[in-house]
């Protein structure tokens, strides 16, 4: 099985730990990394979380995608800046979170070409919409055949 190694990054306190706790099981922690694995539409996830990666290359060897986390209530920040244009940059496939959208209705100033998606991190349902966005990002035809795979089952299983 085709695994998918995702990066949530972000500030302190931009709802990268509330998301991995909605949507990732058996979810540990390493120092100030947290990992968890999920399955989204019959792909398996491994996720990885930190503050700001101290290193560029680290992205790059340890990802598939990124979901980047922004907190809406406190806007973009110089450093989050700087990393969505390294990210850009380095040409990694990414999503911009605006969490916490649910504390505030402001739009973000986001200078970037991924998609910006308003989150709220705690929410599960919220948080999988996002990875299927990544998910398509990174690799779309893998999606569409796990996303037709999975409505197959679906309808047979409701037939029986």
């Amino acid at each position: 099985m085709d695994v998918k190694r995702i990066a949530l990054i972000g500030g302190a306190g931009s709802g990268k730990t509330t998301a991995l706790e909605s949507f990732c099981e058996g979810m540990m922690q390493k120092g100030k990394k947290e990992r968890g694995t999920a399955f989204i539409n019959r792909q398996k996830i491994c996720c990885w979380s930190s503050s700001y990666p101290k290193t560029s290359k680290e992205l790059q060897l340890n990802t598939d995608g990124v979901m980047f986390f922004l907190d809406s209530t406190k806007g973009v920040t110089e450093d989050d800046a700087k990393l969505m244009k390294d990210l850009e940059d380095m040409n990694i496939p990414h999503v911009i979170l605006a969490n916490k959208h649910d504390l505030t209705k402001k739009k973000l100033d986001v200078h970037s070409s991924a998609p910006v998606i308003p989150t709220v991190a705690r929410e599960t349902k919220c948080m999988v919409g996002a990875v299927e966005t990544l998910l398509k990002i990174i690799s779309p035809y893998q999606y569409h055949q796990n996303k037709c795979a999975l409505e197959v089952v679906t309808i047979k299983s409701s037939a029986d």
